[in-house]
C-alpha cells in the first residue's frame, strides 16, 4: 500500500470506495469509527500525513502543494473513487487533490464532500495560525470544541500534540488558491450550525468553486460536528455515495 493513503479495513469488491482527509492534528484514526458506522456498503480509506498514526516518527509536512501532489499521485494509482470526504484542512486538501486529478487527466471522485472548511478564496482568518503562541493555540482549540478539556490541561500530552497542530496550521497557511480548472464532480459542502467561523452565507460561497452540481447542508453541532453527530453524518455520507 502507498505511503500517503491506505484502507482502514480490508477492502471488498463491489463496495463504494471513500477516501477521507482529516482536520488539522488528525489522521486516519479520526475515521476508524466510520468503518463500523458505514457498514458493508463502503470501504473507508484515509490520508495519513507525516507526524501521526503510522507515520508518527516522520517530520510533519508544511508545504500544501507538495502534499497535494503526493496524495493525488497515489489516489490516481489506486482509484477510481466513489467519493472524497475532507473536513477543515482536509476539506481544502480533498478539493485541491480533486483539481490535481483533473489536471493530470485522471478520474475525479464521483462525489466530493467538503465539511467545515472555508471557501478557497477565504483561507486567512485573523493571521497565520501557526505563528500563535502555545497558549493562544490552546485557546483556539478550546473555542473550537474538538479537544477534550482534560487533554488541553495535560502539559505532557499537549507537548506532543502542539508541534503537529502547528505544522498542520502552517500547511493550511501555505495554501494559496490558483485559478484554473475546477472540479466537475458533484460538490457537497457541509457545516455545523453552531460553527461561528463558517456561517451559512460563507458556506454557500463554495458554489462558485465547482463546475458540477452543488449542494450545501447544515448539521447540528459546531466545527467538529462530524465527531459530535457521527450517526447523522455517516448516514449522509452513505446517501451521498449512493
Amino acid at each position: 500500500m502507498g505511503t500517503w493513503i491506505a484502507p482502514l479495513a480490508p477492502s471488498h469488491p463491489g463496495r463504494h470506495r471513500l477516501l477521507c482527509f482529516a482536520y488539522a492534528g488528525g489522521g486516519p484514526s479520526v475515521f476508524r469509527p466510520w468503518v463500523a458506522a458505514l457498514g458493508d456498503e463502503v470501504d473507508v480509506w484515509a490520508v495519513c500525513l507525516p507526524g501521526r498514526d503510522r507515520r508518527f516518527g516522520e517530520a510533519p509536512q508544511r508545504d500544501f502543494d507538495a502534499v497535494v501532489e503526493q496524495v493525488a499521485g497515489e489516489a490516481a494509482a489506486v482509484g477510481p473513487w466513489d467519493g472524497f470526504f475532507g473536513h477543515s484542512l482536509g476539506g481544502a486538501l480533498a478539493y485541491e487533490v480533486t483539481r490535481a486529478l483533473r489536471r493530470a487527466g485522471a478520474a475525479e471522485p464521483a462525489r466530493l464532500v467538503v465539511a467545515g472548511a472555508r471557501p478557497p478564496g477565504r483561507r486567512v482568518l485573523d493571521g497565520p495560525l501557526h505563528l500563535l503562541s502555545d497558549e493562544a493555540l490552546k485557546a483556539r482549540l478550546k473555542a473550537w470544541g474538538g479537544t477534550p478539556p482534560e487533554v488541553l490541561a495535560h502539559d505532557e500530552l499537549m507537548g506532543v500534540l502542539l508541534p503537529v497542530l502547528r505544522a498542520d496550521f502552517a500547511l493550511a497557511d501555505s495554501y494559496t488558491f490558483r485559478e484554473g480548472q475546477r472540479p466537475t464532480a458533484p460538490l457537497a459542502v457541509w457545516g455545523g450550525r453552531d460553527d461561528p467561523e463558517l456561517p451559512e452565507p460563507l458556506l454557500r460561497e463554495w458554489r462558485g468553486y465547482g463546475e458540477g452540481p452543488f449542494e450545501s447542508r447544515l448539521f447540528d453541532g459546531g466545527h467538529f460536528f462530524l465527531d459530535s453527530h457521527r450517526a447523522e453524518v455517516s448516514a449522509a455520507v452513505r446517501a451521498a455515495l449512493r
